[in-house]
């Protein structure tokens, strides 16, 4: 028996890629492990398409590096360089074009501009630009998120503090805050930082 999704973009006429959005991405972090002592770390999400990341900065740092499915912001060359594949690169300060830094050749998941949630400890093999040979043995994947005492903020309940109350219940270990009252005049919840849980580290890679 076909899924409904399946037969709605039958009848719609539609390939069914236009099907996947129920798939899960991963929005907290991909990790970079075993590339090299500038490149590895944790890409935080900082950026999300609605479907999960498509846009992940080294250390959650805005101005740095940055990890992609392809690069839009790239030239001409270096865009069909990593048109299928996942890319490291910083934009700069001209904003184009962008400079690629290391591409990955081997195991990075080909599924569109987000990195499926269950891609985890995968094995892959990356190329650095500007060096001859590619470097295997890399780990890669999405990282747990690292859970926060504010995860579980009730926004109803902030939104119906006043001005003082809210205050009251932004200082530890309250998960309110302030920060919408100027433009808002409301009471918000408190957007606890995006960070990896590497506690689950030792996990085999896989291979894709």
């Amino acid at each position: 028996m076909r899924s409904s999704c399946a037969l709605v973009a039958l009848a719609a006429v539609l390939p069914l890629s236009n099907c996947i959005a129920t798939t899960a991405n991963c929005t907290s972090g991909l990790t970079i492990s075993g590339l090299s002592r500038n490149l590895d770390g944790d890409y935080i999400q900082c950026d999300n398409s609605g479907l999960g990341g498509d846009n992940f900065c080294w250390h959650g740092e805005p101005h740095g590096l940055f990890l992609t499915h392809g690069c839009m912001a790239c030239n001409e060359t270096d865009q069909k360089l990593v048109e299928h594949t996942w890319a490291i690169q910083t934009i700069p300060d001209v904003h184009y074009p962008a400079v690629l830094h290391a591409v990955c050749t081997e195991g990075c998941p080909d599924t569109g501009r987000t990195w499926p949630l269950a891609a985890m400890h995968l094995q892959t093999k990356w190329m650095i630009i500007g060096q001859e040979d590619v470097v295997s043995n890399v780990r890669a994947g999405c990282c747990k998120q690292k859970f926060h005492r504010c995860d579980a903020c009730d926004y109803k309940k902030c939104e119906g503090y006043g001005f003082s109350e809210c205050l009251a219940h932004s200082i530890f270990p309250g998960c309110c805050s302030l920060l919408s009252w100027l433009p808002h005049g409301t009471c918000s919840c408190q957007q606890p930082p995006l960070e990896c849980d590497h506690l689950d580290d030792d996990a085999p890679s896989l291979q894709v």
